[in-house]
């Protein structure tokens, strides 16, 4: 999935990166390094990109998807460091 969001977002113009396990270890490293630097804006991952992040000038995180349960949903803003203001997390859902 985080593939095919990467390719819709280039299609829109948007620099974009997947991240996700299937990924060599070599470019998730790349693309990990890229983000932190400011290089590469946008990176569509799995859930698992953000933990731990510390990056002060992040400010939006989408769910392409749904998490698992609403617990993940909700720790998604204490897993990175957002200091300018109380976030949550959006969700991008569409009905089949």
């Amino acid at each position: 999935m985080a593939e095919e969001v990467a390719s819709r977002l280039l299609a829109s113009g948007i620099d974009a990166q997947a991240y996700h396990a299937g990924r060599s270890p070599s470019d998730r490293d790349n693309i990990q390094r890229n983000f932190m630097q400011g290089k590469l804006r946008v990176v569509a991952a799995t859930v698992a990109f953000g933990l731990g992040l510390d990056k002060p000038d992040l400010s939006v995180v989408l769910h392409y998807n749904m998490p698992r349960n609403l617990e993940s949903y909700l720790q998604v803003p204490q897993r990175i460091s957002l200091p300018r203001s109380p976030s949550l997390p959006a969700v991008i859902s569409e009905s089949e």
